[in-house]
Order: structure tokens, then sequence, then C-alpha cells
């Protein structure tokens, strides 16, 4: 049975990556609750809906999401609030340990003080700007914030974000090539991008993966919270991460590591994120990058591990794999399903240039994930794939090299016919600086939340 999408109701960041080349996240306090919900009232005519899109594409989309504390701010009722899981009610800074945010990235010590529970509890909404160049991205900029002064709401912190020459991320990887696409959302994806079947073709992921209100993969429906109709469906929930990339240390320990295991850089920089830097995957040409591939939207992403088990072409422990481990877990399919994540990050900083050594600015990725469970996606992916190996038959402390929390003990293993190579005292190359979960809400819990019913 065919479930129609309420486009006209769900937040269009949701469905559709925008791909616009800047963006701004704000976030903000709510200092009174009647004038905070009149605000919510009127701005929901600026926000950017998936019926917005046609075949003319908008200078700027807007889209709003909210933390657990920030709707308890806006006054939504007790059996609302009650309603919503675990793990969104305690925020990104509860799930610190789990997630692996410890030493550096603890949220102790991110930016403005945003992980001190003073700061947590007064984080109550994020507006999301994105733009086609800087002058639109001001304008609405300047108008958003005007319009929050007026009601009482007060920004507590900013963060620009714009994306690198090529789509690439600091790391000088293309990046977000693989994103899975939804049934009946209007995206087919490309080849590759769903879930594989025994058959070789693929299929889209379940409505109520990501979108709340619809079944998900296994045909259930995911809880929604209270009252559902009115408030919970067509809402998702976000997960907002600024991952700092050292990307000095990164090329020291690529050029340290070519130079001790007498391999190129390039070679070692492919294993260990499971794709040459424009996007090949090494899966596909193990040997060199080919542009053939990875200009190529039918075969770029078209790949799986069937005939792969022992990671001779692309490691077990490759980042791609590890994130998206597609045909190569022992359960098949269903060890993967109920465990992808939507991607709409950016980089922000500036490029450090090649050959030139930390300049000591601040760069990285914006990272966004939507999922409509907090723990069995974005949650169960941190923790069971990108910190351990035991997953993969590899031992349970092997970390992805990329984003797992090394401490300089860890290693990676990289097959090679004859004897395998190994890379060693694993520093951490990308330390967390700020992260909250929010709740992204349909066009009528906007309407809800505002009317306080």
């Amino acid at each position: 049975m065919t479930i129609m999408l309420e486009f006209d109701e769900i937040q269009g960041n949701v469905l559709k990556g925008y791909r616009f080349p800047q963006a701004r996240f704000l976030f903000a306090t709510v200092e009174d609750q009647e004038s905070g919900r009149a605000w919510v009232g009127g701005v929901v005519s600026r926000i950017s809906f998936a019926t917005d899109w046609g075949f003319a594409r908008p200078d700027h989309a807007i889209n709003i999401s909210f933390t657990y504390q920030g709707l308890a701010a806006l006054g939504l009722p007790s059996e609302s609030l009650d309603s919503f899981p675990k793990e969104f009610q305690e925020g990104m800074t509860r799930s610190a340990e789990r997630l692996g945010d410890t030493g550096e990235s603890s949220p102790v010590r991110w930016e403005a003080g945003m992980g001190t529970p003073e700061r947590t509890s007064q984080t109550h909404l994020m507006v999301s700007i994105y733009a086609t160049n800087s002058s639109v991205l001001t304008k609405q900029f300047d108008q958003l914030k005007d319009s929050m002064s007026a009601a009482g709401i007060l920004i507590l912190y900013e963060q620009d974000a714009c994306l690198l020459s090529g789509g690439k991320d600091h790391f000088g990887f293309v990046d977000g090539i693989s994103q899975p696409p939804i049934v009946d959302s209007g995206d087919p994806g490309r080849p590759g991008d769903g879930l594989p079947l025994p058959d070789g073709t693929w299929k889209p992921s379940a409505a109520g993966e990501f979108v709340l209100g619809y079944p998900a993969q296994d045909g259930a429906q995911l809880p929604v919270p209270y009252p559902a109709n009115e408030f919970g469906k067509n809402g998702t929930y976000l997960v907002y991460r600024k991952l700092h990339q050292n990307v000095a240390l990164f090329r020291q320990y690529l050029t340290k590591s070519a130079t001790s295991l007498r391999i190129d850089e390039e070679w070692i920089a492919s294993r260990i994120v499971g794709r040459w830097r424009d996007g090949t995957p090494v899966e596909l040409s193990p040997d060199s990058p080919n542009p053939l591939i990875a200009c190529d939207p039918n075969r770029v992403n078209l790949f799986n591990y069937a005939s792969d088990s022992q990671g001779m072409r692309c490691p077990l422990g490759a980042h791609i794999r590890r994130s998206n481990p597609r045909d190569s877990l022992s359960g098949g399919v269903a060890a993967v399903e109920g465990h992808r994540l939507i991607r709409r990050g950016l980089p922000y900083g500036p490029a450090l240039a090649e050959g030139f050594d930390d300049d000591m600015v601040d760069r990285g990725l914006i990272f966004i994930a939507l999922n409509a469970n907090i723990r069995d996606q974005f949650e169960f992916v941190q923790k069971q794939w990108m910190r351990s190996g035991g997953f993969i038959n590899l031992d349970p402390e092997h970390k992805d090299v990329i984003v797992g929390d090394n401490d300089g003990t860890g290693r990676m293993v990289i097959p090679m016919p004859g004897f395998p190579r190994h890379l060693v005292e694993l520093p951490r190359f990308v330390t967390v600086r700020f992260g909250v979960y929010l709740f992204v809400p349909s066009r009528s819990a906007l309407k809800f939340l505002s009317e306080n019913r």
C-alpha cells in the first residue's frame, strides 16, 4: 500500500539536500513564553517546506528546530514533553560517554561553554539559513535577528558554513556522495544509494526511518510525540555537531605512515576513507582514482562488498564501509536497516593550503544528520560502527580513523596480498566543539506550538 508523504507539512531540508553554498546556524534562547510563541507563529511563513521546491530553486531556505528545553520554554504541555524519547529529553551532553565525546571533545570544553548545564538548558532553538551567496545570507539573517530581538529571543551562538572548492571536506575528500533515498519522496537517489538486495537491485528506505508518523523499514511505526496528528507527525530529529578537523595533523600522519610503510600517501588515504579524494570508490578502482567513475552519478556509488569479505580492496575498517556496511555484515541487509542517516552538513572555516603547516585557524565540518530514532540511528552508528571494530570482525578497540575517539594507541589493519599493513598510534583527527539534539516540527506542529493548545 502506498502511503503518501505530506510534503506541505515536512520541512524542506528533511527530504531534499539544498546544496546551497553558504549557511548560518543561529542558536537562541526564549526569554518570554508568550512572545516566543507569537514569534514562532509569525515565522512559519518564512520556513521552507518540501513543496517549496519546483523547477526554479529559490535563493535561500530557512528551517527551524527546537531542543527539549526549548519546547518546554514555549509551554508545550507536559503530556507532550513526556512523550519524547529519553535521548532527546536528556540531550547530547548526557550521551557524551557512549558517543566518545571525552577528553578534548568533552562537553565541558565545548565552545562558549555550550556544553555546561546552564548553557545547555538555555539552548532552545536553532534557525538554519541557507543561501546562494553572502548578500542573500546577510539579508535573511538581519531580518530574522530583528524579529527575534523584538520577541525577546536572544541569540546565543552563531556558526557560518560554506562549501569548499570541488565539494570536498577539509581533509580533501569529496563529501556527501552517499545518501539514503526515501520511498515516494520524489528523489529516487542514485544507483547504490539504497539498500542492496540479493538480486543486485537497490531499494529505498521507508519514509518512517526519517519522518515520524509513517511505517519504518520493518513496517512498524516509531513512537510519535503527543498529540500525534497535530504535533508529532511529519516531524523528525536533527543531530547537530561542530567537528573540528586537524588538517595539519592528518597530513603529517599520512606522510609519516607513507615513509614507514613505503607506500604512497594517497593510497593510504584512500584506504582510510574507502574512496580516493575525487570520490572514486576503492572497491571499484583499488589501484588509482578513476574520473570516469567519479564523475558518473550512475557509477560513483554503485558497489557492494559481497565479493570483498576480507577487505582486500576496501578495508573492513574504512570510514565509508563502517558508516554504511551495505551487504557486508553477517545479518545481511537487515543488519543495516534502521541505522541509516540523512546527512546535510557543510564545511566551516577556510581551507588550509597545500604544503602549509597548521595556521591555528579553526576549520572542520558542521555535521547534520536527520533520523527518526536518535538511539538506533545516530547513536548506534557512532557507538557501534565508529567506536568499535567488533561488528566487522576486528578487535573491538579498532575505532574509525576519521571520527573515532582515538588516543594515540589505536591502529587500523589494511589487508594486502602477502601480509597486512598496519596504521599505528592513531591520533584524534576530529574533535567535537559543540553538539545538540533538536526536533524538526511540521507546519502543523509549529502552529500547535504558537497557539499552545
